[in-house]
């Protein structure tokens, strides 16, 4: 097992960001070679500059800090700055997508559901059922309203 360190880490950060280091350090207001220092092993890691990296990479500060998982932070809201900033998306894109995100909602409801069936059916389209398979419950409660589970204790006919 191989241990690595928070320079490691930081430099792991900005290859799966697929980064160079010219683009990390302008995302995080650094130069270029603030950042080679900081992927080099053994080197001092400004707080600011992991605060800076966990909050644009949505990182939990005791990962990058000292590998504890998990490695991202589980929110119930979505950045979607920090989601471009993550994917390396330029300024033009984030603005674009928050005008398109604006427009959907402004469409009348009707409109919007049309939408989304159109996109569901699209990327999660719905599998041919078999006939085999018609008539049989999809779930245990429907199979248990179709055959009602019998107490042998209360009916004690012959069954055989």
């Amino acid at each position: 097992m191989t241990f690595l360190t928070i320079n490691d880490r930081i430099k792991q950060i900005r290859k799966e960001s697929g980064c160079n280091q010219r683009e990390f350090a302008s995302q995080l207001g650094l130069t270029q070679s603030g950042v080679s220092y900081m992927e080099q092993p053994g080197s001092t890691v400004a707080d600011s500059s992991i605060k800076s990296i966990c909050s644009i990479y949505n990182l939990n500060e005791e990962w990058l800090r000292h590998g504890v998982e998990p490695k991202n932070i589980v929110t119930d809201t979505f950045s979607l700055d920090g989601f471009v900033d993550s994917k390396g998306g330029t300024a033009e894109e984030k603005e674009m997508l928050k005008e398109a995100i604006q427009l959907y909602f402004e469409f009348e409801p009707y409109v919007r559901q049309s939408l989304l069936n159109t996109y569901m059916n699209k990327v999660h389209p719905k599998q041919a059922r078999n006939p085999l398979f018609d008539g049989i419950p999809d779930t245990p409660e429907e199979l248990e309203r179709m055959y009602p589970v019998i107490d042998m204790k209360k009916n004690k006919k012959d069954i055989g």
